[in-house]
């Protein structure tokens, strides 16, 4: 339909003017559904999104045609962040982050931090710290010469979380604590409000205590985390900190508490189309299973989560490899070679359905 379209468009001299009007109304839609992106609907915006997947890729691609619609493309992929970060499409979103980043005039704007602080959130979600923290960096960086206080106390927090990523506590906690001290001056400003910040330093802060062994305090500040979130209506965060609180529990010994929190986290990424937090929740039911003597299970459990990592082309961060390690360590110990290697197969060959039923099993 798109190629006779365009023939017509063609054929007719007006290719160039639709397909600006086509731009226009991409942008105001992706703006409008934005907020609704971190509040209580956000399920059905996501969805509404994914309708529009080509058309939303068909418009930043023209956009990176001519000079002069470059601004509406970095606007249009600043507004799609969150939704390429739930619906799996982070490795697309950051490309075209990086294409239009790169074929635009490098002036310090809002548009371009924006731009560019959401290709570090996306760069993050493929556990590439590296280039995150030069994004993050960056647009933080823009945002003070443009005197933006909220987006700079937002940008630590995230800058907190590469550095807890690789291990650097002290490093994380700095800026956790500078993103608390810019908040105390922020009043609410839309997606940018003290609320939010101080939950995202209270979630950060939980990590660190749960790296630290301090698991008491990791579960007060993840439980403090969540109440906000779920205040805020922000399910999809709602649903990551379920995650770490399951992995609290489970280090709690609270194995009931962990079972309740894995399995509402599951529930969720599936609720919004997420396929890569569920991973992360199938290891953490896999330690689950194995504290209750069941290491098979865990294993064929690690197996699927393996497969389902290596298809989103996602990897591990730091400390991430270390946990992750350690548990297959365990593992190993506790099953035969020949019936690991057998678990793990069978566990790499589950479809993403079979191997959540596995796991609610």
């Amino acid at each position: 339909i798109w190629t006779f379209a365009e023939e017509k468009l063609e054929k007719h001299g007006e290719t160039v003017r639709f397909r600006q009007r086509h731009l226009e109304y991409f942008v105001r839609f992706a703006e409008n559904a934005e907020p609704e992106l971190f509040r209580g609907q956000q399920k059905e915006w996501l969805d509404r999104l994914g309708t529009e997947h080509h058309n939303l890729n068909h418009a930043l691609r023209f956009s990176l045609e001519n000079p002069e619609t470059l601004e509406l493309g970095l606007r249009l992929a600043g507004a799609l962040i969150r939704y390429w970060e739930v619906r799996n499409y982070f490795t697309e979103g950051y490309e075209h982050c990086l294409n239009l980043l790169q074929a635009a005039k490098p002036e310090d704007t809002f548009v371009r931090a924006r731009a560019t602080l959401g290709a570090g959130r996306l760069a993050w979600c493929q556990d590439r710290d590296e280039d995150a923290r030069r994004h993050y960096q960056e647009a933080q960086r823009i945002y003070r010469s443009l005197g933006r206080t909220a987006e700079v106390a937002f940008s630590e927090t995230y800058l907190g979380f590469i550095e807890r990523n690789e291990g650097n506590a002290e490093k994380a906690l700095a800026h956790f604590d500078a993103a608390l001290t810019i908040g105390h001056s922020l009043g609410s400003s839309g997606l940018l409000n003290s609320e939010r910040l101080r939950a995202m330093v209270a979630n950060g802060q939980g990590s660190l205590a749960a790296d630290a062994g301090d698991s008491v305090r990791a579960l007060q500040k993840k439980e403090e985390a969540l109440i906000a979130f779920q205040a805020l209506a922000d399910l999809w965060v709602v649903g990551l900190l379920h995650g770490s609180l399951g992995r609290v529990c489970l280090a709690l010994g609270d194995v009931s508490a962990a079972r309740r929190h894995l399995v509402q986290a599951l529930s969720i990424a599936r609720e919004l189309g997420n396929k890569w937090a569920i991973h992360y929740v199938l290891e953490a039911i896999g330690d689950l299973a194995a504290l209750e003597g069941h290491p098979e299970k865990a294993v064929r459990l690690y197996g699927a989560a393996s497969a389902q990592r290596e298809a989103l082309a996602q990897s591990f961060s730091r400390i991430e490899q270390v946990a992750y390690d350690r548990a297959l360590a365990g593992l190993r110990e506790r099953v035969a070679e020949e019936n690991f290697a057998a678990e793990w197969q069978a566990g790499e060959a589950l479809t993403l359905a079979a191997a959540t039923r596995l796991a609610l099993e």
